[in-house]
């Protein structure tokens, strides 16, 4: 899912997926089953959108791709230093 970088502050749950190896992602591709003649897949770029606000300032979201086990491993630490 999309995440909008934006200067607006607003309560954030701490980013789990900094320090794993996470990617930046901008949307998402989709390779096409048959290739092309030349022997290249052929895909399809989707972006992700951007939010545009009524103030008329606009946010770009921004996606991560990680190793799940390092994400998950990242929220077991963050949950584990919360207070009970």
């Amino acid at each position: 899912m999309p995440v909008f970088a934006t200067s607006r502050p607003h309560p954030r749950p701490p980013d789990c997926t900094e320090g794993i190896d996470a990617q930046d992602c901008r949307g998402y591709v989709v390779y096409l089953p048959q290739p092309e003649a030349d022997g290249r897949h052929r895909h399809v770029v989707i972006p992700y959108p951007t939010q545009a606000y009524a103030d008329g300032t606009a946010a770009v979201a921004r996606g991560r791709s990680f190793h799940h086990g390092r994400l998950v491993d990242s929220l077991r630490k963050e949950i584990r230093a919360r207070p009970r």
